[in-house]
């Protein structure tokens, strides 16, 4: 699938002013600089994984708002930025290795969820071991 990373900058735009709200103004500035640097290049859907894992935040209600809006303009919902991000960690898990700076940095965002279940954590922190033994 070819990805049209102009539009995930557009949609990233959109999904910052739903959050930035909840933040302190310098950050939400520093926020939308972020996205425009990457929007149309590869990196800006790290930039969207982080504001969809935001967005999955919000109370229930503004949550659902926000992904009825973004579907509306964009075609696609913060959901689909987060059950990647799922999917991904599964194979990860099921081939047992790390091969990439990439994967090692999906093993680490995981982590970093403090609503991540803890046999998943379990198995990524052993998943992450193995592999900086073998660095």
């Amino acid at each position: 699938m070819k990805r049209d990373y102009k539009a995930i900058g557009d949609w990233c735009v959109d999904a910052h002013y739903v959050t930035a709200t909840e933040l302190p103004e310098s950050v939400a500035c520093l926020q939308l600089e972020t996205i425009r640097k990457h929007s149309g290049r590869p990196t800006i859907v790290e930039v969207a994984r982080d504001l969809a894992e935001g967005l999955d935040w919000l109370p229930a209600e503004r949550r659902l708002a926000a992904q009825q809006m973004l579907q509306e303009r964009h075609g696609f919902g913060f959901d689909m930025f987060r059950d990647r991000e799922r999917l991904r960690i599964t194979k990860l898990l099921g081939r047992g290795r790390i091969r990439t700076e990439a994967e090692y940095r999906t093993v680490l965002d995981a982590l970093s969820d403090t609503t991540i279940d803890p046999s998943t954590a379990r198995a990524l922190r052993d998943l992450l071991a193995l592999h900086e033994a073998g660095r």
